[in-house]
């Protein structure tokens, strides 16, 4: 039955798309005054309904043949911020220039987004978070949720702009506005171009391709910084980073003198060699790392939560302090990914664009999570767990870390209270995550 729903919603919504772009709101009322006057006007001999028919119908028609032919001589250039955050509006702008030798007017730009629709799989398995305000019928049948899906798909709703006028020549600066969704990319696929026809009832349109990505950050909350400093680890072969960083420093080469270094670091017969300030340069072999380990490897039940542990982690990182110290982001993909920050390293921004495009794992990866983790558990001082399970895997990397004497706090997304508390071990309802974590910055402060 879904399959069935599924082939059929696609050609549904193909068809009540070309409407909304067609036919102005005016347009719109004009078709239901047309479908009334149908229905009151079946007997021609006592109903002037068939006449209103007719004559909506020629207006219609001709509007339509009018608005056929319309191919703008135009060039549009979007300007995008760099990156925008989950929720937030986001205002750029267009640069329209007019190229040919007459005005066009009463254009309205309008940005296209993805038209990619959904997988059957998708339409199956994804759970729709406002399944449970509607009736009976929407949720068997499905409609609803597969709009909720295309929205999702483009990762952004779009507001349609105003009617301009451009003469010969010209370029104007337009105002545009979305709002994001969801964290990951916003595919930008074009402009969609319409002007009304002479009656106003149905709009003439044209695509004009331009292909163009906006990043999502993560949403981020309100949190405490963790107490995880822990003790310093040895790191083999050190990590080539600022000589602020940890200590016994090992020698490491000579490099041109920056403004700033300390004058103890000066390499005097080099610089009486070639002329110019030369400074020893040290990597640091003993150092505070920290670990913010993410697992990916959830269920597609779980995918609310799972969004709100990217979230949790994404806040995390903006408030870890790693001007002594190092910080490393793990997590499993189609591979295992570590990501450093740290000074002279990756910084929170960089980090933040890594997580704005980290996928769910359907697939269990917790084996592949645990040989990586713990084969750099000798280099780490403290360690962070984002997880949305507890089972017995999950318990025994946490107990594995702790007997590597690695200072670890678990963060758990769940609903559920856990049967045996343990220490450092902190639940998180997916619902109101805020007021968790403000909790935890009340405790703190």
């Amino acid at each position: 039955m879904k399959r069935l729903f599924f082939h059929q919603f696609k050609g549904l919504y193909r068809i009540s798309r070309w409407f909304r772009v067609r036919f102005t709101d005016t347009g719109v009322w004009v078709l239901a005054a047309m479908l009334m006057s149908v229905m009151i006007g079946i007997n021609t001999r006592i109903s002037f309904g068939s006449q209103i028919f007719a004559f909506l119908t020629t207006a219609l028609v001709l509007d339509g043949l009018f608005s056929f032919r319309f191919k703008p001589k135009i060039t549009i250039k979007r300007v995008l911020p760099l990156f925008t955050t989950s929720g937030e509006l986001v205002r750029y702008h267009f640069r329209v220039t007019n190229v040919s030798d007459r005005a066009e007017v009463g254009i309205a730009i309008q940005d296209e987004l993805s038209r990619a629709l959904p997988s059957l799989h998708a339409f199956k398995h994804e759970i729709d978070p406002n399944d449970a305000q509607r009736n009976w019928f929407d949720r068997k049948v499905g409609y609803p949720k597969w709009l909720w899906l295309i929205r999702q798909k483009r990762g952004a709703d779009t507001e349609k702009g105003g009617l301009i006028r451009l003469q010969a020549g010209e370029t104007l600066t337009i105002e545009a506005h979305l709002t994001s969704l969801h964290r990951g990319l916003i595919q930008f696929q074009g402009y969609l171009v319409t002007r009304p026809g002479p009656f106003g009832l149905f709009n003439a349109i044209c695509r004009i391709p331009d292909h163009n990505q906006l990043l999502v950050l993560p949403k981020r909350y309100a949190v405490s910084p963790l107490n995880i400093t822990g003790h310093v680890a040895y790191q083999p072969g050190g990590v080539v980073t600022a000589s602020t960083i940890g200590n016994a420093d090992e020698f490491f080469g000579l490099r041109d003198y920056h403004p700033g270094d300390s004058k103890r670091d000066i390499h005097w017969k080099s610089w009486a060699k070639v002329g110019k300030p030369i400074v020893k340069e040290y990597r640091p072999e003993f150092l505070v790392r920290h670990a913010l380990i993410l697992d990916t490897a959830v269920p597609i039940a779980q995918t609310r939560q799972f969004e709100v542990a990217v979230s949790i982690a994404a806040s995390f990182i903006c408030t870890l302090d790693t001007k002594e110290s190092l910080l490393d982001l793990i997590f499993i993909g189609h591979r295992a990914f570590q990501f450093t920050m740290g000074q002279g390293l990756m910084n929170s921004r960089q980090l933040l664009k890594v997580l704005a495009t980290v996928n769910r794992r359907d697939t269990d990866t917790l084996d592949a999570l645990h040989t990586t983790v713990m084969s750099h558990a000798e280099q780490l001082s403290g360690c962070m767990l984002v997880l949305t399970r507890w089972d017995q895997a999950r318990q025994h990397l946490y107990q594995q870390l702790l007997a590597k004497k690695v200072f670890t706090v678990v963060l758990l997304i769940t609903d559920q209270a856990l049967t045996q508390p343990m220490r450092n071990v902190i639940t998180i309802s997916p619902d109101a995550p805020e007021a968790a974590l403000k909790k935890m910055l009340v405790n703190a402060v």
